[in-house]
């Protein structure tokens, strides 16, 4: 059971109790003591129906205890001292002729040493200063030493590629359309669209194909970022900003190198 308690202040509940229980039988008792906001207890129990977990005490005393989330199964964190080379792509095609995908790649150095077996479609999340920049699935992976490791990830997006049977709508709300369309996706529907209404035939194609076909019609902009949801949000129709001619250089390529002379790596 992973616990993520209050990060952005640094609290957490030093001293905790959790129960497994099937029926009211009790299988599994630990007493165990977190050491930081983002905490894993690890213990095999199996045939579970129930877990108690009791927060007896904070590592600050006086205040109140805080939980953020607690997930079932094991998450890893990896901190600034172990991502390598992270690298996030995200995309929108204005025009929608495609529904874009955003992509990452993330090298790590794993300092515990553990055994990492990753699965592909497994969620990876990317932070900046406690605030998240990607929700992401992992494409494929690779070990490159005894810690080093690289995800290649896709958004949900990438996901939407099994097969949608199509249909004739005539006056379907839009709601119940993008229910179809995204059986079992979380998805996020601007309140512009909240009346919209689908009208046409979606052929035989895949979920992503669909999602852009119905994008297209009622002009939105379908959108990943920094969110674990797939987002629904009318197109922007004003001009934003403008390209001055300061803004814009015409000519050779310039390539700036780092002021550093020298560095030996030795291992």
């Amino acid at each position: 059971i992973t616990f993520s308690f209050s990060p952005g202040t640094n609290e957490w509940c030093n001293k905790i109790r959790v129960t497994w229980y099937s029926g009211n039988s009790i299988l599994s008792q630990m007493l165990a003591y977190p050491d930081s906001s983002h905490w894993t207890l690890e213990n095999a129990v199996e045939n579970f129906d129930r877990i108690d977990v009791e927060l007896l005490s904070t590592n600050k005393p006086g205040q109140f205890a805080k939980v953020q989330c607690v997930e079932l199964g094991r998450t890893l964190w990896f901190g600034s001292g172990e991502i390598i080379k992270p690298q996030l792509t995200n995309e929108i095609d204005p025009a929608l002729s495609v529904l874009s995908v955003d992509t990452m790649k993330v090298t790590v150095r794993d300092h515990n040493d553990r055994q990492l077996l990753p699965q592909k479609n497994q969620q990876m999340e990317l932070y900046q200063n406690d605030q998240l920049l990607a929700v992401q699935y992992i494409t494929e992976s690779t070990r490159e030493s005894k810690q080093q490791y690289t995800f290649s990830c896709q958004s949900a997006i990438g996901l939407l590629e099994d097969t949608f049977l199509g249909g004739i709508y005539n006056a379907d709300p839009l709601q119940d359309v993008l229910n179809e369309v995204l059986a079992g996706y979380d998805f996020a529907l601007n309140s512009v669209f909240l009346e919209e209404t689908i009208t046409g035939y979606l052929p035989v194609c895949t979920r992503r194909e669909a999602l852009q076909q119905i994008a297209f019609a009622i002009g939105a902009v379908i959108s990943t970022q920094k969110s674990r949801k797939i987002h629904i949000d009318p197109q922007v129709g004003n001009i934003s900003s403008y390209f001055s001619k300061s803004n814009i250089f015409l000519g050779a390529k310039l390539d700036t190198a780092l002021k550093i002379a020298r560095i030996d790596v030795t291992s």
